[in-house]
């Protein structure tokens, strides 16, 4: 079922307008992320039966799905539902923003400039002061990326573009990192498509807070138009939690039997940003995890998990909004499963043999052993999960440790030719 993936800013208007494309003859509903003075409260499914919304259809929706939690996003501004205008918010009080920081983002991307293409130019359009934008091209196999680079950006003076021939997402990340010049560096992917407040959430997450060594934020799908994209949806969703949340070495350990060593509470690599000082000095990123590695996946887990080691608060923000392209294609969706499947358990073992944390992560993975079976049942992701792609990503989870160590092997060479 095709569903046409919309945002509705009530503070501006209650009609519905699409993420990444127009509406389509085809489209069965209208899926629409809702928010008020940037602040997402949910996502409403609303049929498309007619050829244009009506803003009363739109606006009771929204009160029959998400009615408590924009009562109660209005009652903290002071305001109640007849503020709506019955159909339009034009003219609703914003809160002020919560102040800039300075903030360097880094884009690590390989061979794919029609992807990154479409990256660049949502970029483009962000309207950030003192924005920096880091293009870091690994390991490339010919001069696309640089063209398309060149093509999008032309002369914007935010915008560089880096060369890392070292192959590996995190040895691109962490070229990102040193080149960056701002206090705070913010990642994303070259498959997403940033929203225009997109800043203003990681700065939100930031301001006022020393503490904070990293804050995450939302990653919905910006299509849902192939079977496989429906069932990451439901696997893996980056937009499922519209509060923000702070956490701390103490105050997840009801979450998972895990804490703080758990998968997927955190956040997600498409979407993070760091206190520049602070994780440079927790060493960078882990180049034995990570696409490119035998790993090929983990290093972002590893990132936040090594923050609240380091006695540093992560800040999920739910403002800090980025679109996310899921895989269309059944071969590329098992691929990837099977990557993350490698990545999680190679990150796992990292805990598992360090010094520092055997005892502590040992004694939890009973509990956490018993927990993977749930994570494909029907109940948890609210339907049936392909046997192939519950194969795919067992299959990478057994296969994680091993891999991992060969990374570490493969590290401690190339560290030694260097």
């Amino acid at each position: 079922m095709n569903l046409w993936i919309a945002e509705v800013e009530l503070g501006e208007s209650s009609v519905p307008f699409g993420v990444s494309r127009p509406r389509r003859a085809d489209d069965a509903a209208a899926r629409a992320l809702v928010r008020l003075h940037r602040q997402p409260l949910g996502f409403v499914t609303i049929p498309l039966t007619t050829d244009e919304f009506d803003a009363g259809t739109v606006l009771a929706a929204i009160q029959a799905q998400l009615g408590p939690r924009l009562a109660a996003h209005l009652e903290g501004d002071g305001l109640d539902v007849g503020a709506l205008g019955g159909g339009h918010g034009e003219g609703l009080p914003c809160r002020p923003p919560a102040g800039s920081v300075d903030i360097s983002v880094v884009i690590c991307t390989r061979d794919r400039p029609a992807v990154l293409r479409t990256c660049l130019e949502r970029l483009r359009r962000l309207d950030y002061p003192n924005l920096e934008v880091v293009v870091v091209d690994n390991a490339p196999t010919s001069d696309d990326t640089h063209q398309c680079f060149t093509a999008v950006v032309g002369d914007d003076e935010r915008f560089r573009y880096v060369c890392e021939p070292g192959p590996g997402l995190s040895r691109a990340r962490n070229r990102g990192l040193a080149e960056a010049t701002r206090r705070h560096v913010a990642f994303t992917d070259d498959d997403v498509q940033v929203d225009p407040w997109w800043l203003d959430g990681i700065a939100a997450g930031f301001a006022g807070d020393a503490g904070v060594g990293c804050v995450t934020g939302l990653v919905p799908p910006a299509e849902l138009e192939h079977p496989t994209q429906h069932y990451f949806d439901r696997r893996y969703s980056w937009a499922r939690a519209m509060d923000r949340h702070e956490y701390d070495l103490t105050s997840g350990r009801a979450l998972s039997p895990l804490y703080p060593y758990s998968a997927g509470i955190f956040g997600t690599g498409a979407n993070f940003a760091v206190d520049r000082a602070f994780f440079l000095g927790l060493g960078g990123f882990d180049e034995a995890l990570g696409a490119g590695s035998p790993a090929r996946g983990g290093e972002d887990l590893d990132a936040f998990v090594r923050v609240l080691l380091a006695g540093r608060t992560l800040v999920y923000e739910p403002s800090a909004i980025v679109w996310h392209v899921h895989r269309a294609d059944d071969a590329a969706l098992r691929r990837q499963l099977f990557a993350y499947g490698l990545g999680l358990t190679a990150f796992l073992t990292k805990y598992a043999i360090g010094r520092d944390t055997r005892r502590d992560i040992l004694g939890r993975l009973p509990a956490g052993a018993r927990r993977i079976p749930q994570l494909w049942s029907p109940q948890e992701i609210s339907g049936p999960a392909p046997r192939s792609l519950v194969a795919a990503e067992a299959l990478g989870m057994l296969a994680g440790p091993p891999a991992y160590m060969r990374g570490r092997r493969r590290l401690r060479r190339a560290t030694a030719t260097e």
